[in-house]
């Protein structure tokens, strides 16, 4: 049994809000956020928006993962969201220099790989067709 798409999009975006709500209210209380409290909202969006995004077999809805429109629309999106992350990652670099004073070796290196990965990533490939 599959939960449909309604339903699933409807049970993850609640508690996506219920969760969010709950961060601000601990946040206006001066209390600590831990790892769980950031990472759980990502990843109940994370499924929230794949519930609004693809389509259900069963239900024969909407554009479908497997098919080719939805290969090209994850190759696309995916390489929008590589570019849009490495941009993010670069303005966090420069906005910890102004803040501190100083470069981050981490977030250096954290910039380093994500901007190698993608034409490593593609040689690879590339070399599976040769």
């Amino acid at each position: 049994m599959t939960i449909s798409r309604k339903n699933g999009a409807l049970t993850f975006g609640l508690v996506t809000i219920i969760m969010i709500i709950n961060i601000v209210y601990r946040i206006m209380r001066g209390e600590e956020l831990g790892f769980m409290e950031i990472l759980l909202p990502a990843v109940f969006i994370v499924y929230f928006l794949s519930y609004i995004t693809w389509g259900n077999k069963d239900e024969k809805n909407g554009i479908y993962q497997d098919e080719e429109l939805g290969q090209k629309i994850k190759e696309k999106s995916s390489k929008i969201s590589y570019y849009t992350l490495v941009f993010i990652i670069f303005l966090v670099v420069f906005a910890d220099r102004i803040i501190n004073g100083t470069f981050n070796v981490l977030l250096l290196i954290i910039l380093g790989v994500a901007m190698i990965i993608l034409p490593t990533v593609e040689f690879f490939v590339a070399r599976k067709y040769k």
